[in-house]
């Protein structure tokens, strides 16, 4: 169905209609184009397609690859609950008004062998002057359910793309790592509630990966958001333990579990908690096997006051004349297994570790600038 190179002056209605193999590149419609639910099989070209009206692609079904790349959308543009089985390129393109994607699916169960390069979805130098709304979007499906699949080089690329309005990307589903390089970012963009499944870059694009997010971060960072700021640190840290060696593989990984990497205050404070109970549990259990049981409380009451002062050992509450003393001097002499050494010496190198991760947590999420 070969449509290129004409120029449609009245209103276009193709709504609920089946096409196969259609070429619309080159046309220009001026008027209005309905595509509503309309079924493209086999690849779709639009390449350098003209709409000086509204577009309006809404529920419409593309079995294989479609090519926007080079459209100009002078008036509305709207792509709501579609789906690109194959992928879709807007290279290039110009959305004049508002252009809407929300509820739509950019999916790998056609995707061409023969894209140069390898993207799901492309909008690489597209430029958006009105706005742009990427809501409830899913890029690419589970990785665990497309193994067998060819798998894209880059899932969504919006690299030297230009938001120049509000830019929405709410409740999205990346299901890899988006390219945002050298693009040009609203400061009214929205990442709230985007879900980033755990998805495992291949070994060659581990480097890729990292430097993807490495510019969303500074994106973020020059927008003055830190919450998206550390989101993006978040996801750059935990790709590096898929290369770094075990030490700092270990260490990337406690700093996360301890305080998501300084920024999760409740995570932070249960970290410390916990290695204050912890130090606790174990100096009564050192004790409790031979004390009778109206000593048992006043022992663990001694416990928490003296794993508490190892914890915070520069605080000198266990030292002579200090006001855990008594307790320090009671969990001593019922030293019955012999860890009270071990324990107060663990403590006193992992507590400042767990203090100084609680204050930077609060610094960061409570600062200023």
């Amino acid at each position: 169905m070969d449509f290129s190179g004409n120029t449609f002056e009245s209103a276009v209605d193709l709504s609920d209609c089946t096409l196969v193999d259609a070429n619309f590149s080159d046309t220009c419609f001026k008027a209005e184009v309905h595509l509503e639910a309309t079924r493209f099989f086999a690849q779709s070209w639009f390449r350098a397609t003209t709409f000086e009206s509204g577009a309006y692609f809404h529920r419409t079904f593309f079995e294989a690859d479609a090519d926007f790349s080079q459209a100009q959308f002078r008036g509305y543009g709207g792509f709501t609950g579609v789906r690109f089985n194959g992928g879709a390129t807007f290279a290039g393109s110009s959305f004049r008004w508002n252009a809407r994607f929300d509820d739509s699916k950019f999916v790998e169960t056609y995707f061409s062998a023969g894209a140069a390069p390898l993207i799901l979805a492309d909008f690489r130098n597209a430029h958006f002057p009105h706005g742009a709304s990427f809501r409830n979007v899913v890029f690419g499906e589970d990785p665990e359910h497309t193994t067998k699949r060819l798998r894209p080089r880059r899932l969504v690329d919006f690299s030297d793309a230009r938001f120049q309005a509000t830019t929405d990307f709410r409740q999205a589903v990346f299901n890899g790592v988006p390219a945002f390089f050298n693009c040009s970012l609203h400061e009214d963009a929205n990442f709230s509630g985007v879900r980033w499944p755990r998805a495992r870059p291949a070994p060659d694009r581990i480097e890729y990966a990292i430097r993807a997010w490495e510019r969303l971060e500074l994106m973020m960072s020059e927008l003055e958001k830190p919450l998206d700021r550390h989101r993006f640190y978040g996801r750059k840290m935990r790709t590096r333990r898929l290369s770094d060696g075990p030490l700092l593989r270990s260490l990337n990984w406690l700093f996360d579990v301890t305080s998501d990497y300084g920024w999760s205050v409740p995570r932070a404070a249960v970290s410390w908690f916990i290695h204050w109970l912890v130090g606790a549990i174990l100096l009564y259990a050192n004790t409790a096997q031979n004390a009778v049981e109206s000593d048992a409380l006043r022992l663990f009451t001694a416990a928490l006051g003296t794993a508490f002062a190892n914890a915070h050992a520069f605080l000198a509450l266990g030292a002579e004349g200090g006001y855990l003393e008594s307790g320090r001097a009671l969990m001593q002499e019922h030293n019955h297994v012999g860890l009270f050494a071990g324990v107060g010496v663990v403590q006193t190198i992992l507590g400042p570790v767990f203090v100084f991760l609680l204050l930077l947590t609060v610094r960061n999420r409570f600062r200023l600038a």
